[in-house]
């Protein structure tokens, strides 16, 4: 058990205010939380850009809210595609564009919305937004944060379908 432990990825995060009509209420900054999913496999505690507590959680759902997103609302400029990955586990991979040439791809790095599913009968799950660095020769940074930014003003509109939002924790 101990050596199952060893090679677990944990995330430390703070929380940030939100508010909103499906908020139970506003979150503000505390201590350090650990939180821990299965579905990064070996990513570092860096790569995570936030993490969603669900009280009940319809991962399904959540899969397609996230693709009717407006990402390209928050980077007009930036192309970029996403999809939904099937799963295990179920998660939403959006990847920025560039014009490919013979020393680099047609991918610019991007996010992946990863959907760590309920594993007890209170039906509590999250979503984790984790980077990914894929074929990216330049930090990607202010449009990482501008989709983070987008999610979580996104979130007080989430149906009640989706999930009950517990908590919003950003690094």
């Amino acid at each position: 058990d101990a050596a199952l432990n060893m090679h677990r990825a944990f995330i430390f995060l703070t929380t940030c205010t939100v508010r909103g009509p499906h908020f139970p209420a506003s979150v503000h900054p505390v201590a350090p939380a650990r939180a821990h999913c299965s579905a990064l496999g070996g990513g570092l505690a860096a790569d995570v850009l936030l993490k969603v507590s669900f009280g009940a959680l319809n991962p399904r759902e959540l899969q397609q809210w996230l693709c009717r997103l407006p990402f390209s609302a928050a980077l007009p400029v930036q192309p970029m595609v996403w999809q939904p990955v099937p799963g295990p586990p179920r998660m939403v991979e959006l990847r920025f564009r560039r014009k490919p040439s013979d020393a680099k791809g047609g991918t610019d790095g991007g996010l992946r919305f990863i959907i760590d599913e309920p594993v007890d009968e209170d039906g509590g799950g999250a979503l984790l937004v984790a980077r990914f660095s894929e074929g990216q020769y330049v930090p990607k940074t202010f449009s990482e944060k501008a989709i983070v930014t987008l999610l979580v003003r996104e979130l007080s509109s989430l149906a009640p379908a989706v999930g009950e939002v517990g908590a919003v924790l950003r690094p």
